[in-house]
């Protein structure tokens, strides 16, 4: 808009424009143009910036206005709304209660408070509702009569009884009201809340929750009841959490019959099956007090002893009366068994071999980049102090900072380096195994037969090899049950299998609950209601914008 002095200018231009056209002079004319192009340019410039400080403000009375014209729709808008959210409250508290059962329960094995069971295993609550021990109670106690699976596995919860938690956390919280308590003391009241927090936290009861109208309730608590009986049955059978985790194996893997392979081949699988018992007898040695236990056959020392009398000896004369005597059912069966363990043997070697060159190409880069970053920072070091001079003062704390970094990444690279180191030393142990192997059954396949095949017969050899089969597989089973024995009496001393898995605190509590709280209900139909006002808001003013824009291109 261009005011009254503006226009006055301008008409003031206008005379002056036809008083200097008049004239003759070249000059006063471009210099007159020249005037009249810069004060229009001027204001063009004044009008953009007040047109653009309009924009930025918000006119209020415009919004009422455009508010103001589409009354009659934001009335019913308004209207469907709040229709709505009665409508939806009054169906959601007219929901009938349900039925809910808890079973207070307490986990009173050893490592429930710290989440894990006697072995070491993780130990989550919700293991109580697994598949096969819920299963296992539905088709029990025929439950398909009252509802699904899907829904009687949908009705069981277990929860954390936190009232103890809440009344805790409101007598800190007032005790620690005080304006006039001293850090100190806060800081002893803050040391005996945490106290009561943890001693409250591995004493406070579980409650199993049945919720739903379906199963009865003298039902529900059976039910309720049953499941903690499965649950600890199928944790100590299934799950052998009163078991130490170590690779065991039992008699009845050598008593396979083994009467139509061929001699040789029988030998070797109970060479394999030796290998097992003697990481068996590792495993079990490794244990707490295994070693101060005896069996029937002695330590677990005397055991490990036997194990290897049977590796030299035993078997160094089975193979060798074998391949000595040429006994073989067919020996071309037996080359070829060779053949394939020699071949298998040699892949898993160079398998093995490219996993060390790898470590060791990652330790041999990681050593040189340690060095080169040693020597750049050793030099950037000589060279602050060289330019610093000996007039700068020493920081004590950027110093101890800088050396606790320090420690802690030497720590670190300290861990990594033994950790390289480790898994170099692990397949190189795997690697010596299978090159004795690869040696076994060379020198097997290349050993000649002897005198003796000549003056027997073949019935006298096979006689004699099997004999020698059946006492190897007499003591292989000796051992195996003397290294389970010791193995079963550790568990039984440490890991305590007679303990109780749970105990029941309280009576079964019923009672009836509401399926939706009111004051949760409350809260969302507040939240949903502003929300949709906000939106009948916004609607409106965009229409009006809307209507506005079109009737101006009108």
């Amino acid at each position: 808009m261009i005011n009254s002095s503006c226009l006055f200018v301008l008409s003031s231009l206008h005379k002056m424009f036809f008083s200097v056209f008049s004239s003759s002079s070249v000059v006063n004319r471009s210099f007159f143009c020249f005037l009249i192009w810069s004060f229009v340019m001027d204001q063009s410039k004044a009008l953009d910036v007040v047109r653009h400080a309009d924009d930025d403000c918000i006119d209020l009375t415009t919004i009422f206005r455009d508010l103001w014209s589409c009354r009659r729709w934001i009335t019913i808008a308004i209207a469907c709304l709040f229709f709505l959210m009665a409508s939806s409250a009054a169906f959601l508290l007219s929901k009938k209660e349900m039925r809910v059962v808890d079973l207070p329960v307490h986990f009173s094995f050893a490592g429930a408070a710290s989440g894990e069971y006697p072995n070491g295993m993780s130990f989550k609550v919700r293991d109580l509702l697994e598949t096969p021990i819920l299963r296992a109670v539905y088709e029990e106690k025929q439950l398909a009569e009252y509802l699904s699976f899907k829904d009687f596995q949908a009705s069981l919860t277990v929860l954390k009884d936190s009232r103890g938690m809440l009344i805790l956390e409101q007598r800190f919280l007032a005790a620690t009201a005080s304006k006039k308590m001293s850090s100190e003391q806060w800081g002893v009241l803050h040391k005996e809340y945490l106290a009561d927090k943890r001693s409250l936290m591995a004493s406070a009861p579980y409650f199993l929750r049945m919720a739903g109208d379906a199963i009865p309730y003298d039902i529900a608590e059976i039910v309720l009841t049953q499941l903690l009986e499965g649950w600890a049955n199928y944790s100590k059978e299934s799950k052998g959490i009163f078991q130490y985790s170590i690779p065991i194996i039992s008699s009845s893997a050598i008593l396979r019959d083994m009467s139509e392979s061929e001699f040789m081949i029988i030998a070797d699988r109970y060479r394999l099956v030796l290998q097992r018992v003697e990481g068996f007898a590792k495993g079990v040695e490794a244990l707490p007090g295994a070693d101060l236990l005896r069996g029937d056959r002695g330590t677990i020392a005397d055991l490990q002893s036997e194990i290897k009398d049977i590796q030299l000896f035993a078997f160094k004369n089975l193979f060798a009366k074998i391949w000595g005597l040429g006994v073989f059912k067919e020996k071309n069966q037996a080359l070829l068994y060779i053949d394939y363990r020699l071949d298998a043997l040699n892949r898993k070697r160079v398998e093995i071999e490219k996993r060390i060159r790898v470590v060791e190409d990652a330790m041999e880069a990681y050593i040189q980049n340690r060095a080169t970053r040693s020597s750049r920072s050793g030099a950037g070091g000589n060279s602050s102090l060289s330019a610093s001079g000996g007039s700068m003062i020493p920081q004590i704390g950027d110093a101890f900072l800088d050396r606790l970094v320090k420690l802690t990444n030497e720590s670190a690279e300290a861990q990594f380096r033994q950790g390289l180191m480790k898994r170099i030393i692990a397949e190189g142990t795997d690697l010596a195994g299978v090159e004795s192997d690869i040696s076994f059954y060379q020198n097997m396949k290349n050993t000649p037969e002897n005198d003796l095949a000549k003056r027997l017969s073949a019935d006298e050899k096979f006689a004699i090899v099997n004999g020698d089969i059946l006492q190897i597989q007499e003591n292989l089973v000796a051992v195996v049950e003397g290294v389970s024995t010791i193995y079963k009496e550790v568990c039984q001393l440490y890991l305590k299998p007679s303990q109780t898995m749970y105990t029941i605190v309280g009576p079964v509590q019923k009672r009836q609950a509401g399926v939706y709280e009111a004051k949760k209900i409350i809260l969302l139909e507040v939240a949903f209601g502003m929300l949709a006002l906000g939106m009948i808001f916004i609607a409106a003013l965009l229409f009006s914008a809307l209507r506005r824009r079109g009737q101006s291109f009108k």
